[in-house]
């Protein structure tokens, strides 16, 4: 299901952007009918990889990175200017 919502992504569905956007609130609320306890510690440790794995390849790319976490992302560049 979500495999198809990324499918509809690349021809810019807006309903898939939204589907994809809530999946995480849909499943992790526990009054909601997706609510399933394994699912979500599968999800969650899928986030959690692909968060480290990010992470790595932005410090192996040169950043710094200065706070992390699953909504904001700060790093350091070293550059001074914008282009």
């Amino acid at each position: 299901m979500v495999k198809g919502w990324i499918d509809d992504l690349k021809i810019n569905l807006d309903k898939a952007n939204d589907l994809l956007r809530n999946f995480h609130k849909w499943f992790t609320t526990k009054s909601n009918a997706l609510h399933d306890p394994l699912l979500f510690k599968f999800v969650s440790v899928l986030m959690k990889r692909m968060f480290n794995i990010l992470v790595r390849k932005l410090s192996s790319l040169g950043f710094t990175i200065v706070y992390a976490s699953f909504s904001k992302i700060i790093v350091a560049t070293g550059k001074h200017t914008y282009k």
